[in-house]
C-alpha cells in the first residue's frame, strides 16, 4: 500500500473522491503475489500496484469499475480452474482470491497507517549497514541504524538510513516497539554492544535476529547470553553468522546475503536454489498468524485443533479433506478414538510446587520439547504444496519431531535436509521387495533418522467409503517416491494402491530380519492387544505404538486409548509404549501418559495446521498442544511428563 501512496495522493489532490482497491485475500499453489498485495484503480481507470504481476490486472480493472459505480464489494477468483482461465488464467498455475471495495480517498492516511511496512533495525554504523539500508529501501522497508559511537553514526557514513541514532542498542530496543514485522541485525563486533542488543532482541517479537561474526564468536556470544539468563530456546533464535552462503566478500554482497536470509525466514523458506526446490516458487499463502486471520475463509482466532480442522475443510478439495478426516466403514472406531478420552477424568493433586513445569521428554533416545510426535501420514503434498518438507520444518520449529511415511510425497533425504536439526523417525510399510525395504531403511539411517516404525496393521487396505465416494487419488503429476521406486509411477496413485505395495505374508520372524539390517531402534505400530505386544517384545522390538490406524483399517476395534492399559500391563518396562488416535487436546496427552504411554503420535492435528498455514500452521498447532499440556501438568500437580501416574486419572463412570 505504501509503495503506491504517492500515486493515490495525486489522484486525491486532483479532485478524485474514490478509488477501487483490490486486495489478494488468499492464494493457492504457485501465485505471483502474496496475500495482502494491492491494486488501486482510479475513477479514470488508471492503475497503481499489482495483484498478480500482470496476469489478471485487466480483468480486475474491469470489475473494479463496476465496484466504483455500484459501491458493492466483490470477491473474485482467478486461476486455472476459473471459467475465464483461457483468457485471464494465471500462467504460473495457481489461483488467487481478490477482494475489491470502493474506498474514499479521504481515508488515505488511515489506510497508510494500517499498512505499515516492515522495519530493519541495524546495530553498528559500519559499511555493511549502509548497504543493508539501501537494499531494504528497495524492498519498501523502514530502516533504523543505531550506534553509541558518535564518530561512527554520521550521515557521511550512513546516508540511506531513515533514522540514524547515537544510542546504546538495548536502550533503543526498550524504547521502540519491536513487533513481528521487525528484523534486527547486529554488526558491532563488540561484546559490550552486541550482547545487550541480542539479549533484548531475542526476547522481543522480532521475526529475525541476526549477528555477524565467526562461528567462534557466535559460540562465545551464546555462552554470554546464557549467563545473562536467556534460555536455550531464546538463544537458538539467533541467525549467526547472519546471511546465506553466497560467497560474499564486499559490503554490498554481504548485505544481499543478509537480506536474502531475512526474506527467506519471513517466508518460512530454506533459502536454497529454486531449481532444486520441489514446492511452490512464490511465498506461502500466509506468514502465521497475522495473515491467516486476514483470510476471509479462516475463522478468527485459531485457538485449538478443532478451529484448524474447520479452517482446513474450507481450504481443501473435498476429496483431500475426506481422505484425511475419514475412517473405515461406518467410522465407529474413528468416533470411539475421540469418545474414549471422555470416559476418563483427570485427578489433580494440590499444593505441589509447579513453579517450573517442563513438557520436555525423551523417548528411545529422541529428545522432544513435548511428549507429542507427528504421526506418519501419506501423500502430504495433496494437503499443502510443500507437504512433508513443511511438516518437518513446522515440527522442528516447535521443538519436536516427525515420523515420515514410506508413502510420502518427498524423499527421505529432502525431509532430512529441510530440517536437519529436527528429530525424525521413519515409518516402514513392508514391501515384498526386500531390496526396496533394505534400501529405504539404510537411506533413513544414513540421513539421520533415529528409529524405524514398522506398521503392521495394514496387510490390506481398510474399506474407506469417503475415498470411494470422492474418487480421491494423488494426481499423476505429484510423484510418490516409493511408488516410483516400485515401478508404478506412470499413473495417479490412489489409497488402494497401498495394498499391492505392502507384503501380506509378513510374520514376527520378519521383524527379526528387519533388526538384522538396521541398528536403529525399532517400534511396531498397530498393536491393540496384550498378546501382540508380548510377541513384539519377544521379537526384539524396542517399542510399540498402540494404534488402530486412526480408525481407518478395521472398523469395530477398540479405541487406542482403551487398548493402552492392556498393552502397558503386558509389557511393563520391557519396551517403550506410545499411542496414537484421537489426540486433539493437551489433556488428551496427559490422560494417555497417565495410562502408561511415554508419548503420543498426532496425525490429523498437524495436518490441519499444514493445510491452513504450511510450516507455520504446523508449528502453531503443535505449540497449542504443548501449551495445553503444560497447563494440564501444572493443574494436575505435575512438574514434568514423568510425574504423571495412573493415580492422575479415573473412569468418569466410577
Amino acid at each position: 500500500m505504501r509503495e503506491i501512496l504517492d500515486q493515490l495522493i495525486r489522484w486525491r489532490d486532483r479532485g478524485d473522491e474514490h478509488m477501487a482497491l483490490a486486495t489478494v485475500l488468499a492464494t493457492r499453489r504457485s501465485a505471483p503475489r502474496p496475500v495482502g498485495s494491492k491494486l488501486a484503480v482510479s475513477e479514470r481507470g488508471e492503475l497503481a500496484g499489482s495483484v498478480s504481476g500482470g496476469c489478471v490486472e485487466s480483468e480486475v480493472a474491469v470489475a473494479a469499475r463496476d465496484v466504483l459505480a455500484a459501491g458493492e464489494p466483490q470477491v473474485l477468483t482467478y486461476g486455472i480452474t476459473d471459467e475465464q482461465a483461457g483468457s485471464v488464467g494465471l500462467p504460473c498455475g495457481g489461483e488467487i482470491d481478490v477482494g475489491i471495495e470502493r474506498v474514499a480517498l479521504s481515508d488515505l492516511e488511515r489506510l497508510a497507517e494500517a499498512s505499515a511496512p516492515n522495519r530493519l533495525v541495524v546495530f553498528g554504523a559500519v559499511d555493511i549497514a549502509e548497504a543493508l539500508c539501501r537494499g531494504a529501501k528497495e524492498l519498501g522497508w523502514d530502516t533504523v541504524v543505531a550506534d553509541p559511537r558518535a564518530t561512527f553514526a554520521t550521515r557521511e557514513r550512513i546516508a540511506a538510513a531513515d533514522e540514524l541514532l547515537v544510542e546504546w542498542p538495548d536502550e533503543l530496543l526498550e524504547r521502540i516497539e519491536v513487533d513481528e514485522k521487525t528484523a534486527v541485525v547486529v554488526l558491532t563486533h563488540e561484546e559490550r554492544f552486541d550482547v545487550p542488543a541480542l539479549a533484548r532482541a531475542l526476547r522481543s517479537d522480532a521475526f529475525y535476529v541476526g549477528a555477524i561474526g565467526s562461528r567462534r564468536a557466535q559460540e562465545r556470544r551464546r555462552g554470554l547470553l546464557l549467563e545473562e539468563g536467556l534460555t536455550e530456546e531464546e538463544v537458538d533464535r539467533i541467525s549467526g553468522p547472519t546471511g546465506l552462503d553466497v560467497g560474499a566478500e564486499t559490503p554490498a554482497e554481504t548485505a544481499v546475503s543478509i537480506l536474502a536470509e531475512i526474506l527467506a525466514v519471513r517466508a518460512g523458506r530454506s533459502g536454497g536454489r529454486l531449481r532444486n526446490a520441489s514446492g511452490r516458487i512464490h511465498a506461502e499463502v500466509c506468514a502465521f498468524p497475522r495473515r491467516l486471520q486476514e483470510d476471509r475463509r479462516v475463522p478468527e482466532p485459531l485457538l485449538n485443533v478443532d478451529d484448524y480442522a474447520r479452517a482446513a475443510e474450507a481450504r481443501l478439495d473435498p476429496g483431500v479433506f475426506g481422505y484425511v478426516v475419514g475412517g473405515a466403514d461406518d467410522e465407529w472406531t474413528l468416533r470411539e478414538n475421540r469418545a474414549a478420552f471422555q470416559r476418563w477424568i483427570l485427578r489433580p493433586r494440590m499444593l505441589v510446587d509447579v513453579s517450573r513445569v517442563t513438557t520436555a521428554t525423551t523417548v528411545l533416545g529422541t529428545e522432544s520439547s513435548m511428549p507429542v510426535f507427528v504421526a506418519p501420514t501419506a501423500f502430504q503434498r495433496t494437503v499443502h504444496p510443500e507437504g512433508e518438507v513443511a511438516m518437518a520444518r513446522g515440527a522442528a520449529a516447535a521443538g519436536t519431531g516427525l515420523c515420515l511415511s514410506t508413502f510420502a510425497t518427498a524423499t527421505i533425504e529432502e525431509v532430512a535436509e529441510a530440517a536437519p536439526e529436527a528429530p525424525r523417525w521413519f515409518q516402514l510399510y513392508w514391501s515384498s521387495d526386500r531390496g526396496f525395504v533394505r534400501d529405504v531403511v539404510e537411506r533413513a539411517e544414513a540421513s539421520g533418522y533415529g528409529a524405524v516404525v514398522a506398521t503392521v496393521d495394514l496387510p490390506c487396505l481398510g474399506r474407506r467409503e469417503r475415498d470411494l465416494q470422492t474418487g480421491f487419488a494423488v494426481p499423476e503429476g505429484l510423484p510418490v517416491p516409493a511408488f516410483v521406486a516400485l515401478a508404478e509411477a506412470s499413473r495417479a496413485v490412489s489409497p488402494e494402491d497401498i495394498s499391492w505395495a505392502v507384503d501380506d505374508t509378513l510374520t514376527w520372524q520378519d521383524l527379526e530380519w528387519l533388526r538384522s539390517v538396521s541398528s536403529l531402534p525399532t517400534l511396531v505400530k498397530g498393536i491393540l492387544t496384550a498378546e501382540d505386544a508380548l510377541l513384539a517384545a519377544e521379537a526384539g522390538a524396542d517399542g510399540v505404538v498402540v494404534s488402530n490406524h486412526g480408525g481407518r483399517q478395521l472398523d469395530g476395534v477398540a479405541a487406542a486409548l482403551d487398548a493402552l492399559p492392556e498393552v502397558v500391563e503386558a509389557v511393563g518396562d520391557r519396551v517403550a509404549v506410545l499411542m496414537d488416535g484421537g489426540i486433539r487436546r493437551g489433556t488428551d496427552v496427559v490422560k494417555a501418559l497417565a495410562l502408561g504411554a511415554q508419548a503420543v503420535l498426532a496425525g490429523r492435528a498437524p495436518l490441519w495446521g499444514l493445510a491452513v498455514g504450511g510450516a507455520d500452521g504446523v508449528q502453531h498447532v503443535l505449540e497449542l498442544l504443548r501449551g495445553e499440556i503444560e497447563l494440564a501438568l501444572a493443574l494436575c500437580g505435575c512438574a514434568s511428563p514423568a510425574d504423571v501416574t495412573r493415580k492422575h486419572v479415573g473412569l468418569a463412570s466410577a
